[in-house]
């Protein structure tokens, strides 16, 4: 295995660990949120971990047994994209009277959002440096998941901080010198 590869390797088990860890964080948040959109879009976010996690070890173990043959079923951004758009619109019919979001709940999103934005960061790092052409577009997958988890997060933050409000902004209702 040439040094670049093993490089790559190391970025995927690294990518692994990250995965991981944002896994647990999702399903302890899930536990400790204290309303029921909070708990469904943790939950949301661990079962997409979740598939990052099975995804990036059947990469590692194909890329170990056959370099050339690397077969991962990548969901394309459309796919996620509408099954977050559908996931949070199917949500907020439930929450449609203003949330009494915890502060703690509200805490819980910024970490999230960041931790997301750290991974994507990780992510473009390690496709920017892959010169493998199978392992450079599973890190652009990664990278996009990411970025459409913050995307997600950052809606429903937005949503639980101020209801009235978020709608309003999806509108783009514009009540100047009215």
């Amino acid at each position: 295995m040439s040094d670049y590869l093993v490089d790559e390797v190391k970025a995927l088990k690294l990518a692994l660990e990250n995965e991981i860890k944002s896994h647990e964080f999702y399903k302890e948040a899930e536990k400790k949120s204290q309303n029921d959109l909070g708990k469904k879009t943790f939950a949301f976010l661990a079962k997409q971990e979740l598939g990052h996690i099975t995804k990036i070890k059947k990469f590692i173990t194909e890329l170990n047994e056959n370099f050339t043959h690397i077969d991962i079923q990548m969901e394309s951004e459309k796919d996620f994209f509408e099954k977050s758009k559908t996931f949070f619109e199917h949500t907020i019919k439930h929450f449609a009277q203003k949330l009494k979001a915890d502060s703690s709940d509200l805490k819980a999103y910024k970490v999230a959002m960041e931790i997301e934005r750290s991974g994507h960061d990780f992510y473009k790092k390690a496709y920017e440096k892959a010169k493998t052409k199978n392992i450079k577009a599973f890190f652009k997958f990664l990278m996009e998941q990411e970025q459409l988890h913050y995307q997600l997060l950052e809606n429903t933050y937005s949503y639980m901080k101020n209801p009235e409000g978020f709608f309003l902004d999806q509108e783009n209702w514009n009540f100047e010198g009215a």
